[in-house]
């Protein structure tokens, strides 16, 4: 029986991705794989600067929800080696879809 591997990627990687980590992994077999996961997570993290853009807030006001949502000790969003908050695009939308809801609640 021939040994294989399967592998399921993150469902928030782009596609274009998803195939470069498949086609690099075909080549440099499992070994690299866990490199290559590394480095597509890596380029899926989104920024505030491109938080800002996307949902049209001011970078200002990401970067303040970012210092909130670290301070009560989430998981995300987090400062990556150059000292910038960076998350999946996933979990920046969890984290203003419950700003959104508590600033509801105040009026």
């Amino acid at each position: 029986m021939k040994d294989s591997l399967s592998v399921k990627l993150p469902a928030d990687l782009e596609p274009e991705l998803q195939e470069l980590i498949l086609e690099e992994w075909k080549k440099g077999g499992a070994d690299r794989l866990g490199e290559l996961l590394v480095l597509g997570l890596k380029a899926s993290l989104l920024n505030p600067r491109q938080v800002a853009e996307k949902i049209g807030i001011t970078h200002r006001g990401v970067v303040k929800a970012a210092v909130e949502a670290a301070e009560k000790g989430a998981r995300w969003p987090r400062k990556n080696e150059h000292g910038v908050w960076t998350a999946p695009e996933r979990e920046w939308d969890l984290l203003f879809a419950e700003r959104k809801k508590r600033r509801r609640r105040k009026y």
